[in-house]
Protein backbone atom coordinates (compact mmCIF):
# COMPACT_ATOMS: atom_id res chain seq x y z
CA UNK A 1 0.00 0.00 0.00
CA UNK A 2 2.70 2.33 0.80
CA UNK A 3 4.76 1.73 -2.26
CA UNK A 4 1.49 2.60 -4.19
CA UNK A 5 0.54 5.77 -2.58
CA UNK A 6 4.50 6.77 -3.31
CA UNK A 7 4.68 6.20 -6.84
CA UNK A 8 0.86 8.44 -7.16
CA UNK A 9 2.60 11.38 -5.08
CA UNK A 10 5.73 11.26 -7.52
CA UNK A 11 3.94 10.82 -10.37
CA UNK A 12 2.03 14.38 -8.79
CA UNK A 13 5.21 16.04 -8.48
CA UNK A 14 6.08 14.63 -11.76
CA UNK A 15 3.16 16.41 -13.14
CA UNK A 16 3.09 19.87 -11.03
CA UNK A 17 6.54 20.24 -12.52
CA UNK A 18 5.89 19.99 -16.02
CA UNK A 19 2.78 21.96 -16.00
CA UNK A 20 5.00 24.48 -13.84
CA UNK A 21 7.52 24.68 -16.69
CA UNK A 22 5.57 25.04 -19.32
CA UNK A 23 3.58 27.58 -17.70
CA UNK A 24 6.55 29.76 -17.70
CA UNK A 25 7.45 28.82 -21.30
CA UNK A 26 4.06 30.33 -22.55
CA UNK A 27 5.36 33.67 -20.20
CA UNK A 28 2.06 33.26 -17.30
CA UNK A 29 2.82 34.69 -13.84
CA UNK A 30 2.93 31.97 -10.92
CA UNK A 31 -0.53 32.95 -9.77
CA UNK A 32 -2.00 31.73 -13.16
CA UNK A 33 0.47 28.48 -13.10
CA UNK A 34 -0.85 27.72 -9.58
CA UNK A 35 -4.74 28.18 -10.86
CA UNK A 36 -4.01 26.43 -13.67
CA UNK A 37 -2.63 23.34 -11.85
CA UNK A 38 -5.53 23.57 -9.51
CA UNK A 39 -8.18 23.36 -12.28
CA UNK A 40 -6.78 21.10 -14.09
CA UNK A 41 -6.27 18.33 -10.69
CA UNK A 42 -10.02 19.36 -9.77
CA UNK A 43 -11.12 18.30 -13.26
CA UNK A 44 -9.08 15.18 -13.45
CA UNK A 45 -10.02 13.83 -10.06
CA UNK A 46 -13.74 14.58 -11.34
CA UNK A 47 -13.85 12.63 -14.08
CA UNK A 48 -12.02 9.63 -12.23
CA UNK A 49 -14.81 9.87 -9.56
CA UNK A 50 -17.54 9.89 -11.47
CA UNK A 51 -16.47 6.60 -13.46
CA UNK A 52 -15.38 5.14 -10.17
CA UNK A 53 -19.09 6.13 -9.30
CA UNK A 54 -20.52 4.74 -12.35
CA UNK A 55 -18.31 1.24 -12.44
CA UNK A 56 -19.61 0.70 -8.30
CA UNK A 57 -23.58 1.40 -9.76
CA UNK A 58 -22.83 -0.76 -12.72
CA UNK A 59 -21.67 -3.93 -10.55
CA UNK A 60 -24.48 -3.27 -7.80
CA UNK A 61 -27.01 -3.11 -10.13
CA UNK A 62 -25.71 -6.82 -12.09
CA UNK A 63 -25.56 -7.91 -8.38
CA UNK A 64 -29.12 -6.79 -7.62
CA UNK A 65 -30.51 -8.46 -10.84
CA UNK A 66 -28.69 -11.96 -10.25
CA UNK A 67 -30.60 -11.49 -6.38
CA UNK A 68 -33.99 -11.01 -7.81
CA UNK A 69 -33.42 -13.92 -10.37
CA UNK A 70 -32.15 -16.25 -7.63
CA UNK A 71 -35.22 -15.01 -5.23
CA UNK A 72 -37.96 -15.98 -8.34
CA UNK A 73 -36.00 -19.16 -8.85
CA UNK A 74 -36.48 -20.31 -5.26
CA UNK A 75 -39.74 -18.69 -4.80
CA UNK A 76 -40.74 -21.20 -8.43
CA UNK A 77 -39.10 -24.38 -6.23
CA UNK A 78 -41.00 -23.29 -3.20
CA UNK A 79 -44.31 -23.12 -4.84
CA UNK A 80 -44.17 -26.01 -7.29
CA UNK A 81 -42.42 -28.42 -4.22
CA UNK A 82 -45.65 -27.68 -1.99
CA UNK A 83 -47.96 -28.03 -4.82
CA UNK A 84 -46.34 -31.59 -5.70
CA UNK A 85 -46.36 -32.65 -1.59
CA UNK A 86 -50.25 -31.15 -1.44
CA UNK A 87 -51.17 -32.87 -4.53
CA UNK A 88 -49.57 -36.58 -3.46
CA UNK A 89 -50.42 -36.27 0.01
CA UNK A 90 -54.14 -34.55 0.44
CA UNK A 91 -56.18 -37.66 -1.38
CA UNK A 92 -59.32 -35.13 -1.86
CA UNK A 93 -56.88 -32.68 -3.58
CA UNK A 94 -55.27 -35.64 -5.55
CA UNK A 95 -58.60 -36.96 -7.20
CA UNK A 96 -59.74 -33.25 -8.05
CA UNK A 97 -56.25 -33.16 -9.96
CA UNK A 98 -56.75 -36.47 -11.57
CA UNK A 99 -60.44 -35.91 -12.74
CA UNK A 100 -59.51 -32.05 -13.93
CA UNK A 101 -56.34 -33.64 -16.37
CA UNK A 102 -57.87 -36.76 -17.45
CA UNK A 103 -58.94 -35.03 -20.88
CA UNK A 104 -55.49 -33.86 -21.25
CA UNK A 105 -53.06 -36.91 -20.02
CA UNK A 106 -52.78 -38.41 -23.67
CA UNK A 107 -51.58 -34.89 -25.04
CA UNK A 108 -49.44 -34.56 -22.12
CA UNK A 109 -47.46 -37.75 -21.98
CA UNK A 110 -47.66 -37.47 -26.28
CA UNK A 111 -45.78 -33.86 -25.73
CA UNK A 112 -43.70 -35.45 -22.94
CA UNK A 113 -42.25 -38.26 -25.41
CA UNK A 114 -42.03 -36.08 -28.38
CA UNK A 115 -39.92 -33.50 -26.55
CA UNK A 116 -37.58 -36.80 -25.62
CA UNK A 117 -36.98 -37.60 -28.61
CA UNK A 118 -33.47 -35.79 -29.10
CA UNK A 119 -32.06 -37.02 -25.84
CA UNK A 120 -32.88 -40.53 -26.92
CA UNK A 121 -30.74 -39.82 -30.10
CA UNK A 122 -27.79 -38.46 -28.23
CA UNK A 123 -27.83 -40.65 -25.58
CA UNK A 124 -27.47 -44.64 -25.84
CA UNK A 125 -29.52 -45.86 -22.67
CA UNK A 126 -30.86 -48.72 -25.48
CA UNK A 127 -28.94 -51.43 -22.27
CA UNK A 128 -32.08 -50.01 -19.39
CA UNK A 129 -34.52 -49.96 -21.88
CA UNK A 130 -34.18 -53.43 -22.38
CA UNK A 131 -34.44 -55.23 -18.85
CA UNK A 132 -37.33 -55.00 -17.28
CA UNK A 133 -35.93 -54.56 -13.67
CA UNK A 134 -32.68 -52.82 -13.32
CA UNK A 135 -31.77 -53.75 -10.00
CA UNK A 136 -32.82 -57.39 -8.50
CA UNK A 137 -34.02 -57.31 -4.78
CA UNK A 138 -34.02 -61.02 -3.25
CA UNK A 139 -35.84 -60.08 -0.68
CA UNK A 140 -38.92 -58.75 -2.69
CA UNK A 141 -41.53 -61.13 -3.51
CA UNK A 142 -44.78 -59.75 -5.46
CA UNK A 143 -47.77 -61.48 -4.20
CA UNK A 144 -50.42 -62.13 -7.30
CA UNK A 145 -53.52 -61.43 -6.52
CA UNK A 146 -56.17 -63.18 -8.01
CA UNK A 147 -58.28 -60.26 -10.59
CA UNK A 148 -61.56 -60.99 -11.31
CA UNK A 149 -62.17 -62.09 -14.78
CA UNK A 150 -64.47 -60.54 -17.50
CA UNK A 151 -65.83 -63.21 -19.56
CA UNK A 152 -68.17 -60.75 -21.07
CA UNK A 153 -66.31 -59.52 -23.18
CA UNK A 154 -65.67 -63.10 -24.97
CA UNK A 155 -69.27 -64.86 -24.00
CA UNK A 156 -70.73 -66.32 -27.42
CA UNK A 157 -67.21 -65.22 -29.67
CA UNK A 158 -66.60 -68.82 -31.04
CA UNK A 159 -64.73 -67.58 -33.97
CA UNK A 160 -62.40 -64.71 -35.97
CA UNK A 161 -64.23 -62.38 -38.65
CA UNK A 162 -62.62 -62.61 -41.66
CA UNK A 163 -63.00 -59.57 -44.00
CA UNK A 164 -61.50 -57.97 -47.07
CA UNK A 165 -61.54 -54.22 -46.87
CA UNK A 166 -62.39 -52.64 -50.54
CA UNK A 167 -61.23 -49.32 -49.36
CA UNK A 168 -58.70 -48.61 -46.26
CA UNK A 169 -61.28 -46.39 -44.27
CA UNK A 170 -60.31 -46.07 -40.00
CA UNK A 171 -63.00 -47.89 -37.98
CA UNK A 172 -64.31 -47.38 -34.67
CA UNK A 173 -63.03 -48.94 -31.67
CA UNK A 174 -66.37 -50.91 -31.54
CA UNK A 175 -65.67 -53.31 -34.59
CA UNK A 176 -62.39 -54.49 -32.42
CA UNK A 177 -64.88 -55.81 -29.44
CA UNK A 178 -64.28 -59.00 -31.20
CA UNK A 179 -61.39 -60.90 -33.39
CA UNK A 180 -60.70 -59.67 -36.92
CA UNK A 181 -58.77 -60.92 -39.45
CA UNK A 182 -58.17 -57.95 -42.31
CA UNK A 183 -57.10 -60.24 -45.52
CA UNK A 184 -53.75 -58.63 -47.44
CA UNK A 185 -54.10 -55.04 -45.43
CA UNK A 186 -50.45 -55.40 -45.35
CA UNK A 187 -49.87 -54.19 -48.52
CA UNK A 188 -46.33 -55.14 -48.24
CA UNK A 189 -44.64 -58.94 -47.64
CA UNK A 190 -41.67 -58.56 -45.25
CA UNK A 191 -38.77 -61.12 -45.20
CA UNK A 192 -36.40 -62.42 -43.48
CA UNK A 193 -33.95 -60.14 -45.54
CA UNK A 194 -35.90 -57.04 -45.43
CA UNK A 195 -35.17 -57.21 -41.39
CA UNK A 196 -31.60 -58.02 -42.49
CA UNK A 197 -31.35 -55.26 -44.51
CA UNK A 198 -33.01 -52.82 -42.32
CA UNK A 199 -30.42 -53.51 -39.27
CA UNK A 200 -27.35 -53.18 -41.99
CA UNK A 201 -29.03 -50.03 -42.58
CA UNK A 202 -29.37 -48.40 -39.29
CA UNK A 203 -26.37 -48.06 -36.98
CA UNK A 204 -29.15 -47.51 -33.85
CA UNK A 205 -30.17 -50.87 -34.24
CA UNK A 206 -26.75 -52.71 -34.34
CA UNK A 207 -26.45 -52.04 -30.90
CA UNK A 208 -25.09 -55.01 -29.36
CA UNK A 209 -27.29 -54.16 -26.18
CA UNK A 210 -30.46 -55.21 -28.04
CA UNK A 211 -30.84 -58.41 -27.11
CA UNK A 212 -33.35 -61.12 -27.91
CA UNK A 213 -36.22 -61.95 -25.99
CA UNK A 214 -36.08 -65.56 -26.80
CA UNK A 215 -33.75 -67.79 -29.08
CA UNK A 216 -33.56 -71.16 -29.86
CA UNK A 217 -29.92 -71.11 -30.85
CA UNK A 218 -27.11 -69.98 -29.16
CA UNK A 219 -25.50 -68.63 -31.79
CA UNK A 220 -28.13 -65.94 -32.24
CA UNK A 221 -28.46 -63.49 -28.97
CA UNK A 222 -28.35 -59.93 -30.15
CA UNK A 223 -30.63 -58.34 -32.75
CA UNK A 224 -27.53 -57.51 -34.96
CA UNK A 225 -26.25 -61.54 -35.34
CA UNK A 226 -29.52 -61.75 -38.02
CA UNK A 227 -26.85 -60.15 -40.04
CA UNK A 228 -23.95 -62.81 -39.82
CA UNK A 229 -23.08 -64.30 -43.16
CA UNK A 230 -25.36 -67.37 -43.79
CA UNK A 231 -27.55 -66.61 -41.03
CA UNK A 232 -30.55 -67.10 -43.51
CA UNK A 233 -29.73 -70.51 -44.47
CA UNK A 234 -28.25 -71.66 -41.10
CA UNK A 235 -32.06 -70.92 -40.13
CA UNK A 236 -33.70 -73.43 -42.61
CA UNK A 237 -31.10 -75.73 -41.44
CA UNK A 238 -32.19 -75.58 -37.79
CA UNK A 239 -34.64 -77.37 -36.16
CA UNK A 240 -37.29 -75.57 -34.27
CA UNK A 241 -35.64 -72.32 -34.64
CA UNK A 242 -37.77 -69.19 -33.01
CA UNK A 243 -36.42 -65.88 -32.02
CA UNK A 244 -38.52 -63.08 -30.41
CA UNK A 245 -37.52 -59.83 -30.18
CA UNK A 246 -38.60 -57.21 -27.97
CA UNK A 247 -38.47 -53.37 -28.99
CA UNK A 248 -38.47 -51.14 -26.19
CA UNK A 249 -37.04 -47.56 -27.85
CA UNK A 250 -38.39 -45.06 -29.22
CA UNK A 251 -35.91 -44.85 -31.90
CA UNK A 252 -36.21 -48.67 -32.51
CA UNK A 253 -39.74 -49.07 -32.77
CA UNK A 254 -39.58 -46.25 -35.07
CA UNK A 255 -37.26 -48.12 -37.87
CA UNK A 256 -39.75 -51.10 -37.19
CA UNK A 257 -43.08 -48.80 -38.19
CA UNK A 258 -40.94 -48.44 -42.00
CA UNK A 259 -41.76 -51.93 -42.19
CA UNK A 260 -44.91 -52.71 -39.96
CA UNK A 261 -46.82 -49.35 -40.55
CA UNK A 262 -50.14 -48.50 -37.82
CA UNK A 263 -52.68 -50.44 -39.92
CA UNK A 264 -55.09 -48.54 -41.42
CA UNK A 265 -58.17 -49.58 -39.65
CA UNK A 266 -56.96 -48.14 -36.51
CA UNK A 267 -57.61 -45.07 -35.51
CA UNK A 268 -55.08 -41.75 -35.40
CA UNK A 269 -56.63 -40.66 -32.36
CA UNK A 270 -55.52 -44.17 -30.38
CA UNK A 271 -51.91 -44.20 -29.51
CA UNK A 272 -49.57 -46.87 -30.23
CA UNK A 273 -47.30 -48.44 -27.29
CA UNK A 274 -43.41 -48.09 -28.15
CA UNK A 275 -42.93 -51.67 -27.03
CA UNK A 276 -43.18 -54.07 -30.10
CA UNK A 277 -42.43 -57.66 -30.58
CA UNK A 278 -40.79 -59.06 -34.08
CA UNK A 279 -41.01 -63.15 -34.52
CA UNK A 280 -38.93 -65.31 -37.08
CA UNK A 281 -39.20 -68.80 -37.06
CA UNK A 282 -37.78 -71.56 -39.22
CA UNK A 283 -39.56 -74.22 -40.80
CA UNK A 284 -41.25 -76.67 -38.57
CA UNK A 285 -40.59 -74.57 -35.27
CA UNK A 286 -42.91 -74.88 -32.74
CA UNK A 287 -45.45 -73.12 -30.79
CA UNK A 288 -45.26 -69.68 -28.99
CA UNK A 289 -47.53 -67.58 -27.04
CA UNK A 290 -48.07 -64.31 -28.03
CA UNK A 291 -47.26 -60.79 -25.74
CA UNK A 292 -50.21 -59.29 -25.96
CA UNK A 293 -50.72 -57.13 -23.12
CA UNK A 294 -54.04 -55.06 -21.54
CA UNK A 295 -55.17 -53.34 -24.31
CA UNK A 296 -56.20 -53.70 -28.01
CA UNK A 297 -53.53 -55.90 -29.91
CA UNK A 298 -52.39 -56.27 -33.64
CA UNK A 299 -51.05 -58.86 -35.19
CA UNK A 300 -49.54 -58.72 -38.62
CA UNK A 301 -48.25 -61.69 -40.89
CA UNK A 302 -45.04 -60.06 -42.51
CA UNK A 303 -43.83 -63.37 -44.53
CA UNK A 304 -44.76 -67.16 -44.51
CA UNK A 305 -48.48 -68.52 -42.62
CA UNK A 306 -49.16 -69.25 -39.40
CA UNK A 307 -52.15 -69.89 -37.17
CA UNK A 308 -53.07 -68.58 -34.30
CA UNK A 309 -54.97 -69.89 -31.20
CA UNK A 310 -57.25 -68.28 -29.04
CA UNK A 311 -58.11 -69.92 -25.82
CA UNK A 312 -60.29 -68.43 -23.10
CA UNK A 313 -58.40 -67.07 -19.67
CA UNK A 314 -58.78 -69.04 -16.77
CA UNK A 315 -62.01 -68.61 -15.47
CA UNK A 316 -63.67 -68.07 -18.48
CA UNK A 317 -63.67 -71.85 -19.72
CA UNK A 318 -67.51 -72.36 -19.53
CA UNK A 319 -68.60 -69.18 -21.18
CA UNK A 320 -66.17 -68.80 -23.68
CA UNK A 321 -64.74 -70.64 -26.75
CA UNK A 322 -61.58 -71.93 -28.21
CA UNK A 323 -60.66 -71.29 -31.70
CA UNK A 324 -58.26 -70.90 -34.62
CA UNK A 325 -57.10 -68.67 -37.23
CA UNK A 326 -54.81 -69.14 -40.19
CA UNK A 327 -52.92 -65.90 -41.61
CA UNK A 328 -51.22 -65.50 -45.21
CA UNK A 329 -48.77 -62.98 -45.65
CA UNK A 330 -49.91 -59.44 -45.30
CA UNK A 331 -53.06 -60.42 -43.06
CA UNK A 332 -53.63 -58.36 -40.06
CA UNK A 333 -55.41 -59.37 -37.12
CA UNK A 334 -56.73 -57.03 -34.17
CA UNK A 335 -58.10 -58.23 -31.10
CA UNK A 336 -58.81 -57.37 -27.56
CA UNK A 337 -57.37 -58.86 -24.31
CA UNK A 338 -59.95 -61.44 -23.66
CA UNK A 339 -57.96 -64.72 -24.78
CA UNK A 340 -54.33 -66.12 -24.50
CA UNK A 341 -53.21 -65.85 -28.22
CA UNK A 342 -50.54 -68.68 -29.09
CA UNK A 343 -48.98 -69.35 -32.41
CA UNK A 344 -49.12 -72.58 -33.67
CA UNK A 345 -46.16 -74.62 -34.91
CA UNK A 346 -44.90 -73.69 -38.29
CA UNK A 347 -46.18 -76.29 -40.65
CA UNK A 348 -44.64 -74.48 -44.10
CA UNK A 349 -41.36 -75.47 -45.65
CA UNK A 350 -40.42 -71.23 -45.15
CA UNK A 351 -39.37 -68.85 -43.06
CA UNK A 352 -42.39 -67.05 -41.11
CA UNK A 353 -42.18 -63.01 -40.14
CA UNK A 354 -44.30 -61.77 -37.62
CA UNK A 355 -45.21 -57.99 -35.57
CA UNK A 356 -46.86 -57.79 -32.45
CA UNK A 357 -48.15 -54.11 -31.98
CA UNK A 358 -50.69 -52.44 -29.33
CA UNK A 359 -52.64 -49.48 -28.76
CA UNK A 360 -52.85 -47.64 -25.28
Amino acid sequence: MGDDSGAVLNQVRSDVTELRQLGEQWGLTSVEINSCISSAFKKKLTIATSEEIAKILKLKNKWSKIRIAFRVWLAFIIIISGLTVIVTQVEYVSNIVDKVTQPYDYYIMRAARLVSLPLHEKYNISSYHNKECLIENPYYEVEEEEEEVDCFRCDGIDSVRVTRLKDENELTDDAFFEPVLFRGLQKRIITFMDIVNLINREEVLQDSSLLLQQSSVDWMKSLNDLTQPGALEDVYAEENFHIQWTSRRMATSKFLKRLFPRPSVISKNLEIIIEKDLYISGPGAGGVPLETGTGTTFYIQGSGSRTLSFTPQTGCEDTCFAFDVTTEPGDVVIFPDSWYVELLANEEDEVSVSFVGRTG
